[in-house]
Formats: C-alpha cells, sequence, structure tokens
C-alpha cells in the first residue's frame, strides 16, 4: 500500500514539473530578448524606412533594435540570393548577409525581378515615364523572379537554424499618373500586378506576411498617384519621409508573430 502512494505521488511530481517545463516562457521567444537584429533588403522603394520601422517596434515591444539596412537602388533577387550563398560577393553591402542572417530576428526580403547581368525585363517600361516599348509579356515572365525569391527564403531559414525568425514581404505601387498620360494604364497594372502577385504567392508558400502597399500608394481603388497623395520626394519616383512612414506602418501592422514555414 505505502510503495503504491509512494509511486502515485512520485507520478503526480512528475507530471507537475512536465507542465512547468511546456508551460514556462522559452528564453529563446523573441520578445524574452532585450535586443532584435532588423535586416532591411530591398532596392530603393525602401530608403529610409527601416530606420522608422526600427522606432516603431520599439515603442510596440520595449526591445531595441539594431538596424541593418542593406537597400539597395536596383536590388535584383538574383543578388541577394547569389550574396547570401557566397561571403565573398564583391558588393560590399551584400556581403554581410552571410554573418547577418544567422542572427537576425526581423527581416524584410524584397529586389527586383532583373536577373544578374539583364538590364531589361518586361516590367522595366512601367518604372519610368516613357515611351513605352513593350517587349512581350508571355505567362512565365516571373518563374525565374519567383523561384529566386523561393530559394532566398530557402536559404534565409536555413541560416536561422530552427531559431524564431519574423519575416515580411511587401508589394509596390502603381503610377497611373504616368501611365494615363502614356496610355499604358491597363498594360502596366497588368505588369506590376504581376509582379507583386509574385512577391505575394511566394511569400505565402512560406507563411511569410505580405503587405501591397498600393492600397496606400494608390488609395482604396487603385487609381490615385502616389506623388498626387504626397507621398514621393523631389524626383518624383523616392518616397518622402511620408511615403517611409506608411511603408513602415503598413509592415508594423502585419504584426510581430515569428514565421514557421
Amino acid at each position: 500500500m505505502a510503495k503504491n502512494i509512494k509511486r502515485t505521488r512520485l507520478f503526480f511530481l512528475a507530471l507537475t514539473l512536465l507542465f512547468l517545463t511546456t508551460c514556462t516562457p522559452s528564453p529563446s521567444l523573441l520578445t524574452d530578448l532585450k535586443e532584435w537584429d532588423l535586416v532591411w533588403i530591398s532596392d530603393s522603394s525602401g530608403f529610409g524606412v527601416p530606420d522608422l520601422l526600427a522606432v516603431d517596434i520599439q515603442q510596440d515591444t520595449g526591445i531595441k533594435v539594431n538596424v541593418h539596412d542593406l537597400s539597395k537602388g536596383g536590388l535584383r533577387a538574383a543578388e541577394v540570393l547569389a550574396a547570401l550563398k557566397d561571403e565573398n560577393w564583391p558588393d560590399a553591402k551584400l556581403s554581410q548577409l552571410s554573418t547577418l542572417i544567422p542572427e537576425a530576428e526581423f527581416i524584410v526580403v524584397g529586389g527586383s525581378p532583373l536577373e544578374l547581368n539583364a538590364y531589361d525585363h518586361p516590367i522595366m517600361p512601367c518604372m519610368g515615364t516613357g515611351p513605352y516599348d513593350f517587349d512581350p509579356y508571355p505567362p512565365d515572365t516571373y518563374t525565374s523572379f519567383k523561384n529566386n525569391l523561393d530559394a532566398i527564403y530557402k536559404e534565409i531559414f536555413r541560416a536561422r537554424a530552427g531559431k524564431p525568425t519574423i519575416v515580411r514581404s511587401y508589394g509596390i505601387w502603381y503610377r497611373p499618373a504616368w501611365w494615363k498620360a502614356g496610355n499604358v494604364m491597363d498594360e502596366c497594372v497588368k505588369r506590376v500586378g504581376g509582379f507583386n502577385t509574385a512577391l505575394k504567392e511566394v511569400a505565402a508558400e512560406f507563411r511569410v506576411p505580405f503587405t501591397d502597399l498600393s492600397d496606400a500608394f494608390n488609395g482604396l481603388n487603385h487609381d490615385q498617384d502616389p506623388a498626387e497623395l504626397n507621398y514621393l520626394g523631389s524626383d518624383g519616383e523616392h518616397p518622402n519621409t511620408a511615403g517611409q512612414k506608411v511603408i513602415a506602418d503598413f509592415i508594423r501592422q502585419l504584426g510581430y508573430e515569428p514565421v514557421t514555414p
């Protein structure tokens, strides 16, 4: 009888220890950390945004954010992938990727669809004021781009080795003022929309939250120009401080839940 009572007590003690072990917050949870490293990877659409996002994060979480801004004019997803795989990549900024990603708690992924040594793509005419000389827009226009994004996410999660990581992505905005003037609105909506869809689809495969900035930069009907909404700087192309804040806010609204691909 005494032995049975002892065994019963040991059994319940073991259950209690198991409960405490599984219910006690793990020190590896992101919210338990005092600092996060934010790695921002984008073309010029992201200039100035990571510092603003870092302020938002600190306000929301109380966690200090160390910003690693790898934004670069014309940055290609193909470049990002190459630099992730080669720590000796010749670009001084991108060469940091292989060492930064393993330690980064927050990563924003972006880049253009151009290949490494290419200077043309069906989306490119829509990135300017014209003249609009379009190449064909075949169904596989974004296949290579999506393959590069897929490989980028795989490299990121491989480097993070199972550690909780916040990964986010965003799409670009439309330029209705340019396209209406050139009578190419429908064609450019199709091409730029295809780019955003490619970003969104690959992000979804890895459960990465994605935000479409055209909802803010182009109004509810996506027919307003960001210049008319005072979101662009004096060059008429890149976001000003107000536009940068919009981008940071949209990413902030995606929350801080880590990604489990």
